[in-house]
This record gives C-alpha cells, sequence and structure tokens, in this order.
C-alpha cells in the first residue's frame, strides 16, 4: 500500500469512530496510527523522524472532546500525505 491509500485509510477510520467516551477515541486513534506504520512500505518508514513528530504531536492533541481531536488529527494527517 502506498502512502496516500495508508493515510487514507486512517483517515477513513478516524472519521469513523463512534463512540461516547474519550479514552476509546484515543485508544482506537493510537491502533490505527500502528496500523498505518505497518502498512507504509520501506521508503515512508526511511523518515521515521517526520512520523515520529507525527506520533508526539498525535500524543498533544488532547482536548478531551473528541470531535475537536478529530479534526486536528485529520488537519495533521492531511498535511503529512502532501509531502
Amino acid at each position: 500500500m502506498d502512502r496516500k491509500e495508508a493515510i487514507d485509510l486512517f483517515e477513513t477510520q478516524v472519521q469513523g469512530i463512534v463512540v461516547k467516551d474519550y479514552g476509546d477515541f484515543r485508544r482506537k486513534v493510537n491502533t490505527y496510527f500502528e496500523r498505518l506504520l505497518e502498512s507504509l512500505d520501506e521508503t515512508d518508514l526511511k523518515k521515521g523522524r517526520e512520523l515520529e513528530q507525527i506520533k508526539a504531536k498525535l500524543v498533544q492533541v488532547t482536548n478531551g472532546e473528541i470531535e475537536q481531536d478529530r479534526l486536528q488529527i485529520l488537519q495533521l494527517f492531511n498535511e503529512f500525505k502532501k509531502k
């Protein structure tokens, strides 16, 4: 799977999360992020520093509000997809 396809899948999965508990939302986002990492090819994995920065930003996105966090996460990955 190429990078764009993997990120599109991640975005679709994040958009599709339907939970009321914030902790459940965060756990699902983290699970989907780990799957994204597993699906990237060697070329993208060599950009490990960039992915580590994204992971660090994911941890920082914690407003406690599911919809606000969902929007910030999707914006973050939209920027990554463009690179």
